[in-house]
């Protein structure tokens, strides 16, 4: 006869419930390296301009959260590309992506609240996501964002503050967009 072991009920629920956390976090982990794969699959059709295959891929990967798959999402929907043109489906796969920290979606949603691009457009809701963007080094967003302050659109117009989101994206290394840009308007803001 085997002796039994008493357990007491506190230390059951414990075991039970890091039995559960060990659970999930190797299904977690099992999640994410599915969502690369799928994302790593997606961007292979892309670049070999498969862009049908590409959105199979990107969806599946953005699905399970891959803030990289729901950027390229978005992109496709706005150029409809390997699916039919959407700009409200490019917008909610931007959203995503920009809400989960993605920078260059956080750009494109101010982008697209500027314009009114695939969403009704509002001067605020530019500037908020410009900033965010601004704040985490994006250039264009920086060059946007003093554009809006020199303008009064969505804020206070503020020439200084216009200039100093100016002279950051301009300072960036390189030859981006949003730094020539940026180099102009200070030269125009400073006449």
């Amino acid at each position: 006869m085997k002796p039994q072991i008493s357990i007491n009920p506190i230390k059951k629920i414990i075991l039970f419930l890091i039995f559960l956390l060990a659970s999930a976090v190797c299904i977690g982990q099992a999640t994410i390296d599915e969502a690369e794969s799928d994302f790593s699959k997606g961007l292979s059709a892309y670049q070999q301009q498969d862009y049908a295959t590409a959105v199979v891929w990107f969806k599946k990967a953005a699905q399970q959260g891959d803030t990289k798959a729901q950027f390229y999402l978005g992109h496709l929907y706005r150029k409809g590309k390997g699916v039919t043109k959407n700009l409200e489906e490019s917008f909610k796969w931007l959203q995503k992506a920009a809400e989960d920290g993605h920078i260059r979606a956080q750009y494109n949603l101010g982008l697209m609240y500027a314009s009114g691009y695939g969403v009704t457009q509002n001067d605020q809701e530019a500037v908020k996501w410009y900033r965010v963007a601004a704040q985490q080094g994006n250039p264009e967003a920086q060059y946007f964002l003093g554009r809006m302050y020199e303008k009064g659109q969505g804020l206070t117009q503020n020439n200084q503050e216009a200039a100093k989101w100016y002279r950051v994206a301009a300072g960036h290394n390189g030859h981006g967009i949003g730094k020539q840009l940026a180099q102009a308007a200070l030269q125009q803001l400073s006449k």
